[in-house]
């Protein structure tokens, strides 16, 4: 139809408008134009004999990302931009760089260290104020109400970290006086058996003698890992034993897994401890895994890093247990 304001009678077909009207919907709703496929539109529109002008609002630059014919956030609808964030939001830690990165896994290694010696020191606290309580009585309950007797290690298979720590643990208690009255042994979290725990399943676990290359290692050092045989934790270690300590946090994980199958959750919690937290000359958080530690030299130099940190870990151990502060 005419239009006598536009200088001239103006011929506006339809479909060019609304093709326009579509353009714009979809570049309000999408932050880039070429996922639809549609090319820039100026802010004026140029139609057969004369210009049409499009309202500011109405008008979206597709070369941007702030384009929308309305405003979404105020009808309670949003949308995510590129690399899944809502507009305006920074990368955060995304951006850190790997130096930035390392202090900030090292920051909360040592707050995680500070949350464990606070929870050390208020035991040692109630122990000390118990004893005090006991010394009016027999000689024998202060005794018996002493220190950690019964010590367990664990670790997946019970046939390296576990193994060797027994052995290291009972040959530095050799020389203490009261070395007769521990009781230290290993335990694995079934292997990597699904559903360990389970006494239908746990029973088919076979027993394994230490992996020969741990043996032949700790033969090296004086340490002597000769009768030690896999067997998985059950529920009766976790209440017989006074201190349940896992080479890693995917073993603290395991038993809570099966403490909790067992109904024993709180008192495994209570016990649970990393062989680390004794460490003295590393701020190492896990004894890993060597069993995959490679071939030949590099397969060595792997064992024997690892019982580097054994007996680091169960030196300072010992020494704790002899003040009766472990």
């Amino acid at each position: 139809t005419g239009h006598p304001g536009l200088g001239g009678s103006v011929t506006m077909q339809l479909t060019a408008l609304s093709g326009l009207v579509c353009a714009c919907v979809a570049a309000s709703l999408a932050p880039s134009a070429s996922a639809f496929g549609v090319l820039p539109v100026p802010k004026s529109a140029s139609l057969p004999g004369a210009q049409l002008p499009l309202a500011g609002r109405y008008a979206p630059s597709l070369c941007g990302m702030g384009m929308q014919l309305f405003p979404l956030e105020g009808m309670g609808l949003s949308f995510k931009w590129p690399g899944g964030q809502k507009k305006g939001a920074s990368g955060g830690g995304a951006n850190l760089s790997s130096e930035a990165k390392y202090h900030q896994s090292r920051e909360q290694y040592h707050l995680d260290r500070l949350k464990y010696h606070q929870e050390r020191a208020n035991y040692h606290s109630e122990k000390k104020a118990r004893l005090a309580g006991a010394s009016g009585g027999s000689g024998a309950a202060v005794e018996e109400d002493r220190g950690m007797k019964r010590i367990v290690f664990v670790d997946l298979s019970n046939t390296c970290r576990s193994a060797a720590a027994e052995g290291i643990l009972k040959q530095a208690l050799e020389k203490s006086a009261q070395a007769e009255e521990y009781t230290i042994a290993s335990r694995s979290t079934g292997g990597g058996t699904a559903e360990w725990y389970k006494s239908e399943v746990a029973r088919y676990i076979e027993q394994e003698s230490t992996d020969p290359r741990m043996t032949s290692h700790a033969i090296k050092r004086g340490v002597s890992l000769s009768g030690i045989r896999s067997q998985p934790i059950s529920r009766e270690d976790i209440e017989s034993f006074d201190l349940i300590i896992c080479m890693d946090q995917q073993n603290q994980r395991d038993v809570m897994q099966a403490a909790d199958f067992w109904g024993v959750k709180a008192e495994a919690k209570g016990k649970l401890r990393s062989l680390t937290s004794f460490c003295r000359g590393t701020t190492a958080n896990e004894v890993p895994d060597p069993y995959y530690g490679g071939q030949g030299g590099a397969s060595g130099q792997v064992f024997e890093k690892v019982l580097d940190l054994l007996e680091d870990g169960c030196q300072g151990l010992a020494s704790d247990l002899q003040q009766g502060i472990a």
